[in-house]
């Protein structure tokens, strides 16, 4: 706590690598790692290294993480976004992405998020290999892979590092490992790259109490109790899903490759939501009804959900965080419950008001917990 830390983290980085190399049979050594404050940080500092303020371009998939355009915004650069298809998954529209790429030799960074965040779908790895292989864009891919350890049936990208150059994958322990306090984040890459992001980064952004809760984290121990988490997730995560997708009015948007189920509220048909057709039965997508049920949800029983109807393909959708059990089992009751009253009240009133006043249907408030806040 008195003495600076080792700027160099190599024995954090070590510990990463071990830990890497036995889960996704890499061979990567510190000199693959760049070490900063959270992936936040890192995102900003590839922008910083690597771009031209006012002149070079970035490249997003939409629906996406935001911090990717906000970084570059802070940095003087501009944004062009190709969407994935929502109709497909959420998967990259390939063809598209790749014509773009080779049509601007400003654009220098492409970001895939996979898992994608908010879509909770894997990008196969051959779609990232394909666009390293484009022989027309010479930019540098950055592929987040924060979620990946929720998906292990997606083989991470840090596979490719030895073949590709131009290729940087972003890791945390802000996700599986349940440290987003500490502000760990790692970029991966060639040790070419990664010099150039070392001399760049902060040399402290990290601190000492950090260092050492990360190098307890990638301990065997600690180790053998995440791995028994995640299978908690992962039987939670299928519960969840289903028992939302049985409730009338609701349905599975995401995948399961992530923390997390993006579900869609259905507007009911005959009301100011949605398009008339017999009363009190539900519709379409509709961002009224999922603003309104995150309202009830947070007012009524104290549980807060991410509205997530103005991102592209999302309309009328909500991200739920997977819990413990007895906590997905009551955010379903609550869900349930409250869709109930709500085509009800619809059904009586044929219109449904603007989140405010939940009198008429919210109980008394209890304490809140999280359930899909975390970014």
């Amino acid at each position: 706590m008195f003495r600076w830390t080792d700027r160099r983290q190599l024995e954090l980085k070590q510990a990463f690598c071990d830990f890497r190399n036995r889960r996704n049979g890499t061979t990567l050594t510190p000199a693959n790692l760049c070490l900063s404050a959270g992936l936040d940080d890192v995102i900003d500092l590839v922008i910083r290294c690597l771009c031209r303020p006012g002149h070079d371009r970035i490249v997003v998939c939409p629906p996406v993480y935001h911090m990717y355009q906000t970084a570059a915004t802070i940095n003087d650069v501009a944004t062009i976004s190709v969407p994935l298809n929502p109709h497909r998954n959420f998967q990259l529209q390939l063809s598209e992405l790749q014509q773009t790429l080779s049509s601007d030799r400003n654009i220098k960074i492409c970001f895939i998020c996979t898992p994608g965040n908010p879509t909770g779908h894997a990008i196969p790895i051959d779609n990232i290999a394909a666009i390293l292989d484009n022989p027309s864009w010479r930019g540098i891919l950055v592929v987040d892979e924060a979620y990946i350890d929720f998906s292990p049936r997606s083989p991470s990208a840090a596979a490719l590092i030895g073949r590709y150059p131009r290729l940087v994958v972003l890791q945390t322990l802000s996700k599986a490992f349940g440290l987003a306090g500490i502000r760990v984040g790692f970029a991966i890459a060639c040790a070419h790259l990664c010099a150039v992001l070392n001399n760049v980064r902060k040399p402290y952004a990290v601190g000492g109490p950090s260092i050492a809760l990360a190098r307890a984290a990638l301990a065997e121990p600690s180790i053998a109790v995440l791995d028994a988490k995640l299978q908690a997730i992962f039987d939670q995560r299928t519960r969840l899903a289903r028992d939302l997708g049985r409730i009338p009015g609701i349905g599975i948007k995401g995948g399961l490759d992530a923390n997390f189920v993006l579900f869609e509220v259905l507007g009911i048909a005959g009301t100011a939501s949605a398009s008339s057709e017999a009363g009190g039965s539900f519709n379409r997508p509709c961002n009224a009804a999922a603003r309104e049920l995150v309202g009830l949800l947070r007012h009524s029983a104290g549980i807060l959900v991410r509205f997530k109807g103005l991102e592209h393909g999302c309309e009328g959708c909500i991200r739920v965080s997977v819990g413990k059990g007895a906590e997905n089992k009551r955010f379903v009751e609550q869900v349930c419950l409250l869709m109930k009253r709500l085509r009800l009240r619809a059904a009586a009133t044929t219109t449904i008001p603007a989140v405010g006043p939940f009198s008429s249907i919210i109980g008394d408030s209890v304490g809140i917990f999280h359930l899909g806040a975390a970014a």
